[in-house]
């Protein structure tokens, strides 16, 4: 991974956000009263279950952006050795 340094640092980027949302969800499912919105779709702590929710989303986005950028990066660097080896093979 010569030539994608920032883009691998952006990808462990991604997976501790993911970690630190994913703690932030079990607290604030801890602190929510989540049951209860699903049961009477009413709660008196909705500030708790709405920062769950984004919680969760940022969590599974972060996620979904860090595998993609680390498949990226192994895609690209398959490509630039098989460019190289084919530079290789056309010189001789």
């Amino acid at each position: 991974m010569i030539f994608f340094e920032k883009t691998n640092k952006l990808s462990n980027f991604f997976f501790v956000i993911f970690v630190l949302f994913l703690i932030m969800t079990a607290v604030f499912f801890a602190s929510s009263r989540f049951t209860e919105v699903l049961s009477d779709n009413f709660t008196n702590d909705l500030r708790g279950t709405v920062g769950m929710l984004v919680c969760i989303m940022i969590s599974i986005s972060s996620l979904i952006a860090g595998v993609s950028l680390k498949y990226l990066i192994k895609e690209a660097n398959n490509e630039i050795q098989l460019l190289e080896e084919r530079m290789k093979m056309d010189k001789f």
